[in-house]
């Protein structure tokens, strides 16, 4: 994970893991423009995955792997 902008020096990814429309996990990481952010996260069994940023900024997302 990381900044798709060199600006972006604000705010956090926030990264949410629902279970039958219930949030079962939560996730705050600071990013960077400069380095990539590894997060591999051993959550279980999530349905739904959300990613968002706490401000506006965007974020790039590369090499996602989902195993069930």
């Amino acid at each position: 994970l990381g900044y798709a902008w060199d600006g972006a020096r604000s705010g956090h990814a926030i990264l949410e893991g629902y279970l039958n429309g219930k949030r079962v996990h939560r996730v705050r990481l600071n990013l960077s423009a400069g380095y990539p952010v590894t997060f591999m996260p051993r959550w279980g069994r999530v349905d739904q995955l959300v990613l968002r940023h706490s401000t506006y900024w965007q974020v790039l997302v590369d090499d996602f792997t989902y195993t069930d």
